[in-house]
């Protein structure tokens, strides 16, 4: 158990640390001109706050069987930060890092130690790291050929099993998802030109085959079936997505306890809740906003009134002549 303790501790500082240093980045990124990158480090920055709650929540849950300030560890060194470039691959080797071998080390810790709850949340965070290095090395990559640089649009094609992205102009008939083995018709297409955010979508009328230029040249071929320009038409560009590189977005409320897990398209079938440990049944998908009705169930037998003037919300039963006790609005 000790180890697991120490584990945690160390998985908290560290991530907290990790969410500093990538806001650093972010802003180096945005002085010297690339914001999409600015955003992309701000978004992983947010992300890890989740790993740092729960890593928080998982050693509270240890401290009835043995008191957790009896141990510390150290601060680790902090990298440095360069260019956009240096910080780029500094993520890089932060992310491989974390996936491929601290938060898969700290899983198997806690599994010998009879922990497999914790274990089962160690891998899923491990599962998430992994995520942030694909997309990383994706940037990083783009960032080496000057295609960040230039006025061109990238194709990046996404698996629609798994999530898994690659920047890659086409892909071979017989490519298989190196993530979860899913074949290339499970790849869907994206476009994102990051210099100017426009985009202009060619569609060959004989195959499907979409690419993005402003123009076609006279002597264009389809890359995919080889027919010329001619059976090429512009295509309506509303459900390209900007940002291809951005993480889940999804909200989890527990209805047993309130607690909600962030950023998570799905929820594992283990999934326990980290305050309360109900299942996963206990959970609802919850919108980003706050509703604007007056009444709605979060715990059992409790009702939650929301104030549509201030936002301000309370879990009780509301007398007739009830008024907001932050702004003083009158739901009646």
């Amino acid at each position: 158990m000790e180890k697991t303790v120490l584990n945690l501790k160390y998985s908290f500082l560290h991530e907290s640390q990790m969410i500093s240093l990538y806001k650093i980045f972010s802003r180096k990124a945005a002085q010297e001109g690339y914001n999409l990158i600015s955003n992309f480090f701000e978004d992983i920055s947010n992300n890890k706050q989740q790993n740092a709650y729960w890593t928080y929540m998982m050693l509270q849950k240890l401290d009835h069987l043995q008191n957790i300030e009896e141990s510390s560890v150290k601060f680790e060194d902090i990298p440095s930060v360069g260019t956009t470039s240096e910080n780029l691959t500094t993520a890089v080797k932060i992310e491989d890092y974390e996936w491929r071998i601290m938060y898969d080390d700290f899983a198997n810790t806690a599994r010998e130690e009879g922990f497999d709850e914790i274990a089962s949340r160690l891998q899923l965070i491990s599962d998430r790291e992994r995520k942030f290095f694909e997309r990383f090395k994706i940037f990083s990559s783009l960032f080496s050929d000057k295609k960040l640089m230039r006025n061109q649009s990238i194709v990046v094609w996404e698996c629609q099993g798994c999530g898994f992205q690659i920047a890659k102009e086409t892909l071979p008939e017989d490519w298989v998802c190196p993530s979860c083995g899913h074949l290339k018709s499970y790849f869907e297409k994206k476009f994102l030109n990051y210099a100017t955010g426009d985009r202009n979508l060619w569609i060959c009328m004989e195959c499907g085959e979409e690419v993005n230029m402003e123009n076609l040249p006279r002597d264009w071929k389809c890359p995919n079936c080889g027919r010329p320009n001619e059976y090429f038409r512009r295509k309506k560009s509303d459900n390209v997505k900007d940002n291809i590189f951005s993480l889940p977005k999804s909200e989890w409320e527990c209805m047993e306890c309130g607690n909600t897990a962030i950023a998570m398209d799905e929820l594992p079938d283990d999934w326990k809740c980290i305050n309360c440990g109900a299942s996963k049944s206990y959970f609802r998908r919850i919108s980003s906003k706050p509703s604007k009705t007056t009444y709605s169930i979060k715990r059992r037998e409790k009702a939650m009134w929301y104030c549509p003037s201030c936002g301000k919300e309370v879990e009780i039963d509301l007398p007739p002549n009830w008024k907001c006790p932050s702004c003083g609005f009158s739901v009646y």
